[in-house]
């Protein structure tokens, strides 16, 4: 990021930064299959024995002259007869051979495969690149777009462009025979398409005149540039206007006591070299939006600071993983952080903004608005103000976000003594339920999966949490959702079943929020809210993958708050049926 800023700073002094964004510039790779002539001289001894033929010599004199073996002889004879240099019938050197003799040299036919890349915006052909593949794209979490250009687009490959990146090959492989193109056969996608690594960067002037220029690295790139309109016009997207409006709605408050001080410089609190600096100490505060994304390539990195210089803590904040590898790289630095003491994870729902603090003395915040661009459908970017501070006091809004350390069993024998226990007294409240509303809590008295849900261990991974609620869910949900089914009620258990048990439809619905959302199931609106209520009460507003013990921890709630519902519900029937 630091040499982006330099090379605007330099080009547009007058300039304000509005925002710079990392994209990946489709690059399509092909192999073309062409027919060169090459010019190429025959092995020594045919080479010989024909300048030898051509002077009248015959094959007895010239195994003397040249002391070598008249079987070799005789086959280079035939060799050269075969090539088309001497004629064996006539006795005598061919048009051909004399060409040789003259020349040194003889035209050969052969294939010759070419890898070339094709620029996805402009086309613009070139020698085999190295970009960026698409699952390290992933990896770094790189945005790329889609082309202008498909890969099935042969248009804008010219035979002289292919001549000139031959030429150019041939020149630099420092071999003496050099082929001329006499014809392109065929032209074929070589591989998947990859990406070139570019900054898109608006500006703004004094006068309020915006502009979008496109560096590679410290190269503007007008070719670029000149696409951007058309690529706007074809509805290619490069920022998530949605995304955008989400976080301008919501309400973030700094948690850092400080003197801030706004600066025309944008910061990346993910930039590396911000974990190369002389510091012992860095604090992260990552929001869970996409503008943030952390990446495989930051990581490594950091992973070498804690390793080999200071200590990092790192707090999310957010309601909602903004995607799937965002919650898988979160996911990675938490094993890390059980793995080096010197790396720390915890998380609040309450957003703030993104920020970094050396040392706990000094740093910097990231806070987002939107930006209005002249484009018909990347209508707004985000304006990233960076804002830079000293003498740092961080405030808690969470409270005290820690967690009761002793809400977790302590072993597995405590475990299968409450699991026992569960198992005993759902068997009991199904017939109850049957006698107060006529319907059953199990199908024909059993659990379904028991032997399953009694071999549970205590939950120490995200695997093991998801695979306890799962086979939890079969056992104490499903069940209920058969018997709606064949009672012909379409909800039973957010209806009738709610009304009638609301502490035993509470604890259940616990249970299948949690498995739902921990099996990668995507959440309505109305369920992630709810999940996020359970969230709060369960460990005080911190997802249980981020700290450590979290799955123990809302596994002993799971079963807990089942065991005291089953006994509040039994309670309630049998007082209903005394009354």
């Amino acid at each position: 990021m630091k040499i982006i800023n330099e090379s605007i700073k330099k080009d547009y002094p007058n300039y304000k930064i509005i925002n710079i964004s990392e994209f990946g510039i489709p690059i399509h790779h092909k192999e073309v299959i062409c027919l060169l002539t090459i010019n190429k001289r025959i092995p020594i001894l045919l080479e010989f024995t024909l300048k030898l033929l051509h002077q009248e010599i015959s094959l007895q004199d010239i195994c003397r002259l040249l002391a070598i073996d008249e079987n070799l002889i005789k086959k280079a004879y035939y060799d050269l007869d075969f090539f088309g240099f001497y004629d064996i019938s006539r006795k005598r050197v061919t048009d051909e051979g004399r060409r040789y003799i003259y020349e040194n040299k003889y035209d050969a036919l052969e294939k010759y495969t070419l890898n070339i890349s094709v620029d996805g915006f402009t086309g613009e052909v070139t020698k085999k690149i190295i970009a960026t593949s698409n699952r390290n794209a992933k990896k770094i979490n790189l945005k790329t777009l889609k082309p202008l250009i498909d890969k099935n687009n042969l248009s804008t490959i010219q035979t002289s462009q292919i001549k000139e990146i031959l030429d150019e090959t041939q020149m630099k492989s420092g071999t003496d025979t050099k082929g001329e193109l006499v014809e392109i056969v065929k032209i074929q996608n070589y591989s998947s398409s990859e990406y070139k690594r570019v900054h898109f960067c608006v500006i703004e002037s004094i006068e309020g005149k915006q502009k979008i220029v496109i560096y590679d690295r410290n190269n503007r790139r007008k070719d670029y540039e000149e696409k951007l309109n058309i690529a706007d016009e074809s509805g290619i997207l490069f920022y998530d206007k949605k995304e955008l409006e989400n976080y301008s709605k919501l309400i973030i408050e700094s948690t850092i006591n400080a003197k801030y001080e706004k600066t025309d410089i944008i910061e990346d609190i993910f930039d590396l070299n911000h974990l190369k600096k002389e510091v012992k100490v860095l604090n992260y505060s990552i929001p869970f939006f996409d503008f943030y994304s952390i990446n495989k390539e930051w990581i490594s990195t950091l992973n070498d600071f804690i390793t080999h210089i200071g200590k990092v803590e790192i707090k999310f904040t957010g309601d909602k993983y903004p995607n799937e590898n965002f919650k898988n790289l979160a996911a990675d630095l938490v094993d890390m952080s059980k793995k080096n003491s010197n790396l720390s994870i915890n998380h609040s729902l309450h957003i703030e903004h993104a920020s970094i603090i050396f040392d706990n003395s000094y740093g910097f915040e990231n806070r987002l608005e939107p930006y209005q661009l002249h484009l018909k459908h990347n209508t707004v970017c985000p304006y990233n103000n960076t804002y830079k501070f000293s003498s740092v006091e961080i405030e808690n809004k969470d409270e005290t976000n820690e967690v009761d350390s002793g809400l977790k069993y302590r072993d597995k024998h405590a475990l299968k003594k409450d699991l026992l226990e569960l198992i005993s007294v759902i068997k009991m409240l199904d017939s109850e339920i049957e006698d107060h509303t006529g319907i059953p809590w199990l199908i024909k008295g059993v659990i379904h999966g028991e032997s399953e849900i009694l071999n549970t261990k205590v939950t120490s991974s995200k695997d093991q949490f998801a695979t306890f609620a799962k086979n939890l869910n079969m056992a104490i949900y499903e069940c209920l959702e058969s018997h709606g089914h064949n009672n012909g009620m379409r909800n039973y258990f957010h209806e009738e079943f709610k009304k009638d048990f609301p502490e035993l439809y509470n604890a259940i619905n616990r249970n299948r929020l949690y498995r739902n959302y921990y099996e990668h199931r995507d959440l309505t609106d109305l369920n992630h809210n709810r999940f996020l209520e359970y969230v709060k009460l369960d460990t005080n507003g911190r997802f249980p993958e981020l700290f450590e013990g979290g799955f123990k921890v809302v596994q002993y709630i799971i079963i807990t708050e089942l065991l005291k519902a089953i006994k509040i519900t039994g309670e309630e029937i049998r007082s209903f049926s005394v009354y």
